[in-house]
């Protein structure tokens, strides 16, 4: 019995000396707030590289930022943890805000086809290689082509703020991304050349070496062997698209007593530009679509066409001014992102109370 009291007396001294050293334990107020932008990120107890992890944080995540050193910050995760972090794996407010900005805006493009990445491929938040990647392609999986861009490959800048100057004999390289639309809706980008068009291998073996950069179905043919066969209209560059997105397009249909794809139709030498729209179901018998495109040094257009049976018709042309491809600080959110922010901030609310009442 005597035994039993002492073992609770000394257990009960333990858990005071501990309380009253947690309450004595300063803490460090917030600065500022930031945003996890990669996958993963894990905290470290002090600057050393070696140092142990304290925590472990996921993309979306709010921290507070505590201190800063150099490029590096402590933060402090809603559940207490405290660790330090490489800041440009940080997204600011603004940052955060801009990024699901890119998300809403995203899933309202129109798809110009569907890509399979060639390996495991990293999702960017920019497009830049060294922007933090906040999701991953699956050699198995599919995405989305939304729009493309040409960026000189330099250092990476957090938030889209001005980058530092390079040497005026440095070597200038370009890289060639892609915007995706994922399966969970969310865009990002991926180096162009690490993806590979859905289009069916008897369809591209006419790209004659060129790089795929849209394809749409454009109805289907009925045969009598193989079912119904989608017909395509889809488009190839022959240079890295820095200035438009493709320079060729062609009209693919199936030939019942060949069996096999012709060309129906085909024009070089342009200067095309997403988005291709096709406006009818792969069911109508008529389809109709739009590119937008000029010819030799000629302004570009929007010309819409139909093809009919084995027949293709140009319905007509006017100007077209080249809308934005990205989204700006003006373009609202979906009304579904501001339901998550609003939910986000009240989860915060909560956090910080059931934090107060645990110390």
């Amino acid at each position: 019995m005597f035994r039993q009291r002492s073992h609770s007396l000394v257990l009960f001294t333990a858990v005071l000396v501990s309380m009253a050293a947690s309450c004595g334990r300063k803490r460090l107020p917030a600065i500022g707030e930031a945003f996890v932008a990669p996958m993963t990120l894990n905290l470290r107890a002090d600057l050393a590289p070696r140092s142990k992890e304290s925590g472990v944080v996921k993309h979306g995540e709010r921290l507070e930022i505590l201190l800063r050193r150099r490029r590096f910050a402590k933060v402090r995760t809603e559940a207490g943890a405290e660790g330090w972090v490489d800041s440009r794996q940080l997204l600011s407010t603004q940052g955060m805000l801009r990024l699901k900005r890119l998300h809403a805006w995203v899933k309202k493009q129109p798809s110009q086809g569907r890509a399979t990445p060639l390996d495991l491929l990293n999702v960017h938040i920019d497009p830049n290689r060294y922007a933090p990647s906040f999701s991953r392609i699956s050699p198995d999986g599919v995405a989305e082509v939304i729009g493309r861009t040409v960026t000189r490959r330099g250092p990476y800048v957090p938030d889209g703020g001005p980058a530092p100057p390079q040497a005026p004999n440095a070597a200038e390289i370009k890289d060639d991304w892609t915007l995706v639309r994922l399966e969970d809706g969310r865009g990002g980008w991926v180096v162009s050349r690490l993806m590979t068009m859905n289009l069916p291998e008897s369809v591209g073996m006419f790209a004659q070496g060129h790089r795929i950069t849209s394809f749409h179905q454009l109805g289907q043919t009925k045969d009598r062997n193989h079912g119904l066969v989608s017909n395509y209209l889809w488009t190839t560059v022959s240079v890295p698209p820095e200035k438009f997105h493709y320079d060729r397009f062609r009209v693919t249909v199936w030939n019942t007593r060949n069996r096999r794809f012709e060309t129906l139709h085909i024009e070089s030498s342009i200067r095309g530009y997403y988005p291709i729209t096709v406006e009818s179901k792969p069911d109508e018998p008529n389809q109709q679509f739009t590119l937008h495109y000029a010819v030799g040094n000629g302004p570009v257009l929007e010309r819409r066409f139909a093809m009919e049976g084995r027949k293709l018709r140009k319905l007509g042309e006017r100007p077209w001014v080249q809308p934005p491809q990205e989204p700006d600080d003006s373009d609202p959110l979906l009304p579904d992102e501001d339901d998550k922010q609003e939910s986000a901030w009240w989860e915060r609310a909560w956090s910080k109370v059931k934090s107060w009442r645990g110390r």
